[in-house]
């Protein structure tokens, strides 16, 4: 028994290995193709036909990037290697975000996205905020592709019907094509649709529900599926969220993304980029073009120790595969370099398996970017870390 459950987890050990470097492979060239298509998207110089090609091509390169995630995730979850991130979070914020992040896809179908979240939600909790989400985004895609006219309405309230923990009920209502009640036995499965005949009307993997029930359990509740042949459905569940001490912010920082040393009239501030991808070099020199971080960027790890030496950066962005010395060995070896030891380093990574953010913190890192990496989270997380998140 003890020979089997060791052969078990070396296997287990294999697959995570084995998951950790095909992310990597396909995240670092789907990196650089979202990137150079975003900025092809908004150069202005594209007559309207071109236009639609680059939008349709986007589009296409993001369904690929969401399969890829769903597939990962998934894998995580059977190896048991799913690890939940819990924070404090604004709740009804979280929730606003998530529905601005649905609104094009159902405003394209005519579709009216409608929010009825409860005035006792507004609160700062302790969660996953990543992970719930997730769980959302998968039940408004889901709610929006099987609804021709009508509304989806994502509802928010206080679950009163618990009473050991704050819960708090999530509920997604559309009036779409609903399903049959043998149907709804297998609207959780992996891999199961609604429609799998070789007509089907709607593409997916059938991967989206299967992951939200996982999280929902995961996170210790329970999702449910209700609903008619040709009378919408309902998507609902409640999870157990820890009141947070942390006070209400004032008001969010929606202009700390966009904010630039360029746009504050701050001086330039020089940067360093190892990434040894050629392509997605050029994507993150263009990025940040006129924004007033200046990059100098390396190939490799054992380029940004040298680099180091010769020239003073306010922060560092390392990627962590790379030839010659890799990102964890280089980001050591500048941390023994007297000259750098508060230097701020950020990981940039293709990456998504967990245990990796506790190893780049154990290397020396100081935060970490997952690829593909948009202009918006790259602003922000270099305003975070070279202080410009305190200026106004």
């Amino acid at each position: 028994m003890a020979q089997e459950n060791l052969r078990a987890e070396r296997a287990n050990e294999a697959k995570t290995a084995f998951l950790a470097t095909v992310s990597h492979e396909l995240r670092t060239p789907m990196n650089a193709i979202l990137g150079l298509l975003n900025l092809v998207q908004i150069s202005g110089r594209l007559g309207a036909q071109d236009q639609a090609y680059i939008d349709t091509t986007h589009e296409s390169a993001e369904h690929l990037l969401n399969l890829l995630n769903e597939l990962l995730d998934l894998s995580k979850m059977e190896s048991g290697k799913l690890e939940l991130e819990p924070g404090d979070f604004n709740l009804a914020e979280i929730v606003r975000k998530t529905l601005k992040l649905s609104e094009a896809k159902a405003h394209q179908k005519g579709l009216e996205l409608v929010d009825a979240i409860a005035p006792e939600t507004e609160l700062m909790v302790k969660g996953d905020a990543g992970r719930l989400q997730q769980i959302l985004l998968n039940l408004l895609s889901n709610a929006i592709k099987f609804t021709q006219q009508g509304s989806v309405t994502l509802t928010v309230s206080k679950d009163d019907s618990q009473v050991d923990k704050t819960w708090v009920r999530f509920e997604v209502t559309d009036t779409g094509t609903g399903f049959t009640d043998a149907q709804a036995e297998t609207l959780f499965a992996p891999f199961r649709q609604l429609d799998s005949t070789a007509s089907r009307k709607h593409e997916g993997t059938g991967l989206g529900l299967a992951i939200c029930k996982r999280l929902v359990k995961a996170m210790g509740g329970e999702i449910k599926a209700y609903g008619r042949p040709g009378q919408g459905a309902t998507f609902a569940f409640s999870i157990p969220l820890d009141i947070s001490l942390k006070a209400m912010p004032e008001a969010s920082y929606p202009c700390l993304k966009e904010r630039t040393p360029a746009d504050l009239g701050h001086a330039p501030i020089r940067i360093l980029i190892a990434e040894d991808s050629p392509a997605n070099q050029i994507v993150f020199r263009a990025l940040l073009q006129d924004t007033g971080y200046i990059p100098d960027i390396v190939g490799n790890g054992l380029e940004a120790v040298e680099a180091i030496h010769h020239m003073d950066y306010q922060l560092v962005l390392m990627d962590i595969f790379m030839p010659e010395m890799d990102g964890l060995e280089a980001t050591r070896k500048i941390r023994e370099y007297q000259g750098a030891s508060n230097l701020p380093i950020i990981a940039l990574t293709a990456n998504a398996m967990p245990g990796d953010q506790e190893k780049f913190m154990k290397a020396g890192m100081d935060d970490y970017l997952a690829k593909p990496v948009v202009k918006n989270t790259l602003l922000g997380m270099l305003n975070k870390w070279s202080d410009l998140s305190q200026e106004t």
